[in-house]
């Protein structure tokens, strides 16, 4: 029996620089998910709108906007704006770049958006006084740990790395997404001092929940950007961590880096 990697149609590349118009056709062939935990709860929690970074096809946010969620949509590839305008309104624009005549009570960014720091940055740069940032990262203890079905991470020997995920697709078709100069998440275990240094010249960020098990592929965190500079940042792990039931094999349904 072949391997997945094998029978693959099509491989895409994830780069928000030079868009692939493949990497959209790629997401908007993704089912919607169906697991909005904890991104409904955030949301339902926040005063509206959220700001969304990242929106990409609306695979995440058209389900929360049917339930009720009011939402100002970010992503930097034309194509994945152009198959979400069919369904709702967004900005086009590098996150990094992104500079809002407004501040929100809540900022997301699935999909290991914000593990760029100057999308992070960004994302802190709209947040109102006592709002928060949430945030899903990639773990880097999971993706070292060995081999996982439909993930490849592949060493370059002038020590970049590249990674490629498997998605198979309703019709039965795989198309493998290829994210060139991966950069490694910061680990769970570091991410409270990743986030401080990230947005220091700003605000501290402090974690009010985080899922830091080494075995999970992903770690979710909410954030809230204090007005105090100093001090140390704390986390408080959650007792609930539950893995997207419409993920693709391996890859924790998310993007692993900004687009």
């Amino acid at each position: 029996m072949p391997k997945l990697c094998d029978i693959c149609q099509m491989r895409v590349r994830d780069d928000p620089i030079h868009p692939d118009p493949g990497f959209a056709a790629l997401y908007a062939a993704l089912p919607d998910e169906e697991d909005l935990f904890p991104w409904l709860g955030w949301c339902q929690s926040a005063k509206p709108p959220v700001l969304y970074l990242g929106i990409g096809t609306g695979r995440i946010a058209v389900p929360l906007h049917r339930a009720g969620i009011e939402l100002v949509g970010v992503d930097a590839h034309p194509g994945m704006l152009a198959h979400l305008r069919q369904r709702d309104a967004a900005y086009q624009t590098l996150i990094a770049r992104l500079q809002l005549e407004r501040k929100f009570d809540l900022v997301i960014g699935p999909s290991s958006i914000l593990a760029e720091d100057e999308n992070l940055a960004a994302a802190v740069r709209h947040v109102r006084p006592r709002g928060r940032v949430g945030m899903e990262l990639m773990n880097p203890h999971w993706l070292s740990s060995g081999r996982h079905d439909g993930v490849r991470l592949n060493r370059r020997p002038d020590g970049s790395s590249e990674m490629e995920v498997d998605y198979r697709l309703p019709d039965g078709s795989v198309t493998v997404q290829v994210v060139d100069d991966m950069r490694m998440c910061p680990a769970p275990e570091d991410w409270c001092g990743w986030a401080h240094r990230t947005t220091r010249t700003s605000r501290t960020v402090r974690p009010t929940s985080c899922w830091p098990s080494p075995s999970r592929p992903r770690q979710r965190s909410s954030v809230r950007p204090s007005a105090t500079r100093r001090g140390p940042a704390h986390a408080s792990p959650s007792r609930r961590w539950r893995p997207s039931a419409r993920a693709p094999s391996g890859s924790g349904g998310r993007r692993p880096r900004a687009a």
